[in-house]
């Protein structure tokens, strides 16, 4: 909980040639703090365990080839779909041996769960068992719920049956394909560096997972392409680099599809993945309690095929959950002191990367993503939301963002703060509107969820600046 601070008034920046001292202008600021309750307790208990676990113990890696494949499936509808899955496992060549699965089972019947069964057999797989994961109240129609059931079974498998011992447990979902070699690819690398806890795979969105689309994708893999250490995300007594997880996800963090992780580390976390309210950002959690463990690698030669399965209007609904819980997720690491004070903005300037602090901003504790892209978005949600049935706390939300972003224009070359260049991060490119995930559906979905998050964890005041700032979408950025 964080405490109540002194209301103050802020006076509107003027345009001036020298280094501007006038705080944000937002006005006074709200002094209700966060809106709390025990699932928020619970919650933050969770994430305090991942970003502060037990850092940097040896790694010891005995010789256990392969990986125990953990797969969420959480309806009968998706049993075409993880047949592929299936049979890309079955297609590892003499990694196939090395292989076992299971399945959380969130939701499918009794006759899936045994055509499922079938399928494995028939194509090599011969151990396989399921992990009861359904629902017993609300929260858990998840898959971090899933997710943590399967792994509760891994552990008690592991210790009765060797073929469930093997060094990593591969985490894949219900609609993806891995590309031949994939688990020799995430093996080697893991095994090539001491100090590695996880590995991650590129991962490409696509229409279907159809053995013709994998052709084509799978054709398409630059196999030229080098494995690279992923960027610390958070030492233990500073703060998480919030910005490069939303921002980039898997890019620089660990995407939970396609994560090869050293069973071992995952076992020291007894419950990984923490079930946000909109059913998201387990895996960004997930990625900070990695990246405080240990080294996290990429290895862009390990390919998943991901199907994308939303139109339009879905993949609005779906990002803007995501949006909601960026900013729940941020307000909960602001209330345990793992967010910088202050707005920081993190923005491309060329071919690089650049994070600055608004100056005299304090009193506010934010993160502002691609301002000039937010710009854009903020046209094109107002837009959208003549219909919508949250447009007041929209319009609200889109007010506070347009001040702020005045401010940023007026303090951007003027900022008495150092600019961090972040060469770490992937060089921005402009977003492809053609991929799902970077249309402009998906990106106003994040803002508008970002909006509402805010609205979740504060009582927001016409003309009053809230304790909380995000605004924080998905970028498209490559690796130099």
């Amino acid at each position: 909980m964080i405490e109540a601070r002194e209301n103050i008034t802020l006076a509107e920046p003027v345009i001036q040639t020298k280094p501007i001292d006038t705080p944000l202008a937002l006005g006074p600021i709200a002094s209700d703090g966060f809106i709390d309750d025990l699932k928020t307790t619970l919650r933050r208990s969770s994430i305090l365990a991942l970003t502060q676990p037990e850092p940097h113990r040896e790694i010891i890696k005995e010789y256990h080839p392969g990986a125990t494949v953990l797969i969420p499936i959480h309806t009968d509808q998706r049993i075409p779909s993880i047949e592929h899955t299936l049979k890309s496992l079955s297609n590892q060549g003499e990694k196939t041996r090395h292989l076992s699965i299971v399945i959380a089972d969130n939701g499918i019947s009794n006759g899936g769960r045994s055509h499922i069964e079938s399928f494995a057999r028939e194509n090599g797989l011969i151990h396989l068992t399921f992990a009861d994961a359904r629902p017993t109240c609300p929260e858990h129609k998840n898959p971090a719920h899933a997710r943590n059931k399967a792994l509760e079974l891994i552990r008690q498998l592991a210790t009765q049956y060797p073929e469930y011992r093997q060094d990593g447990i591969l985490i894949l979902d219900s609609d993806t394909v891995l590309s031949p070699g994939a688990v020799e690819e995430l093996e080697k690398t893991y095994r090539q560096h001491k100090g590695t806890v996880a590995v991650t795979t590129r991962n490409i969105t696509v229409p279907d997972i159809d053995p013709k689309t994998q052709a084509t994708y799978f054709k398409e893999v630059d196999s030229s392409s080098q494995q690279r250490l992923l960027p610390k995300l958070y030492e233990q007594g500073k703060h998480v680099d919030v910005a490069s997880i939303v921002a980039f996800g898997g890019d620089v963090a660990t995407k939970t599809c396609g994560l090869f992780v050293d069973r071992e580390t995952i076992n020291r976390l007894s419950k990984p993945f923490v079930v946000m309210p909109n059913g998201s950002s387990e895996d960004m959690l997930l990625a900070v309690a990695l990246n405080n463990m240990g080294e996290v690698w990429h290895n862009p030669k390990a390919v998943v095929l991901d199907q994308a399965r939303e139109n339009p209007e879905q993949t609005k609904k779906q990002r803007r959950n995501w949006g909601r819980d960026h900013t729940i997720l941020f307000a909960d690491l602001v209330s345990m002191g793992l967010a910088s004070k202050g707005v920081h903005v993190l923005e491309p300037r060329g071919r690089l990367w650049t994070e600055w602090k608004v100056p005299n901003s304090d009193p506010i504790t934010g993160l502002i993503i691609n301002p000039n892209q937010l710009k854009d978005l903020a046209i094109k949600l107002k837009e959208d939301m003549l219909h919508e049935p949250n447009q007041n706390e929209l319009q609200e939300g889109l007010e506070i963002l347009e001040r702020i972003i005045r401010h940023i224009d007026l303090t951007r070359n003027h900022a008495p703060t150092a600019v961090k260049l972040r060469p770490e991060l992937p060089e921005p490119i402009e977003p492809n509107p053609t991929q799902t995930r970077f249309s402009p559906e998906a990106l106003t979905g994040l803002l508008a969820g970002n909006i509402l998050g805010m609205h979740d964890i504060q009582k927001i005041y016409k003309g009053i600046a809230p304790r909380i700032v995000f605004f924080g979408v998905r970028q498209a950025g490559k690796w130099k």
